[in-house]
């Protein structure tokens, strides 16, 4: 997995410390308690076993019941949205692709329960810090199986949060990346201009990006050439509704009933249809 892979490499160093760490108080309890404290404390291991296990795993894959989707569980010194840029830069500067399955990822740095006390108090721990005054925000907000908190409601409590800063759809400075999941929401800052040009943390479009797979967009046509066309798209309008009301008074003659979407769709009105990190894999 991408991520065990990437552990050692960015933190080789804290890792071994802990593990010195560890080393060293297990070295220092055994001189301290005596033999039936050290009996008992053996016990007390071997029954908490699997328990301990799980809590001690720096990284650790928590099956979650949803299709394409996994979630890890990460411990100090993992930062999520930190060790989630530097795997999205490894691969932005070496230009390959070695994960398979891995098409997206969502840095989770703090999560809680998904009731609007819970989220207020994780928003301001999340928050602290991270903004200066006059500083502009976006929300990605991404809800799965998720109906308790509309969007608009994150909106305002985002607000009230940061009354020195402002909301802005494009350009702003930072990410606010909310995801839910049923009755769980988790947060985290990104600087926006970087989680752009990591193509919102999206390894395939990474991929084709510097790879140069993407197209680029056409721009627009030159003035001169909507001069040029100008007379000719209304010639064609002008034909177009000609045509459209023929059609609709061909069919009137002829006995037939004109269906509702026809008469809207000859008015040019078509009906209009009804601190962890998760991973989407293809």
């Amino acid at each position: 997995m991408i991520f065990k892979d990437k552990l050692n490499e960015y933190y080789g160093d804290e890792l071994e410390a802990l593990k010195e760490s560890k080393d060293d108080e297990d070295e220092t309890n055994g001189e301290e308690l005596s033999v039936e404290d050290s009996i008992k404390k053996e016990l007390e291991e071997l029954k908490s076993e699997n328990k301990d296990s799980q809590q001690k795993d720096i990284l650790l894959e928590l099956p979650i019941g949803a299709e394409s989707l996994t979630f890890f569980k990460t411990r100090k010194p993992i930062v999520p949205s930190e060790f989630v840029m530097k795997i999205c830069e490894s691969y932005y500067e070496s230009k390959e692709k070695t994960s398979r399955f891995v098409q997206k990822m969502y840095p989770i740095d703090q999560s809680c329960t998904a009731t609007i006390p819970e989220f207020k108090k994780m928003a301001q721990n999340v928050l602290e810090g991270k903004f200066e005054s006059g500083q502009t925000y976006n929300i990605g907000l991404v809800k799965r199986n998720f109906t308790v908190i509309e969007r608009d409601t994150f909106t305002e409590m985002l607000a009230e949060l940061l009354p020195g800063c402002g909301l802005r759809y494009k350009g702003a400075d930072k990410i606010i990346i909310i995801y839910c999941f049923k009755s769980n929401i988790g947060m985290s800052v990104i600087d926006n201009n970087l989680y752009e040009r990591l193509c919102r943390f999206n390894l395939q479009q990474i991929y084709d990006k510097v790879n140069g797979l993407i197209k680029e967009k056409e721009g627009p046509k030159k003035d001169t050439e909507k001069g040029d066309d100008a007379s000719n798209t209304a010639t064609k309008a002008a034909n177009e509704t000609e045509t459209k009301e023929s059609s609709s008074s061909e069919k009137a003659e002829a006995g037939k009933p004109v269906k509702a979407e026809d008469a809207e769709s000859v008015n040019g009105e078509h009906p209009s249809g009804d601190a962890e990190i998760k991973v989407e894999e293809q």
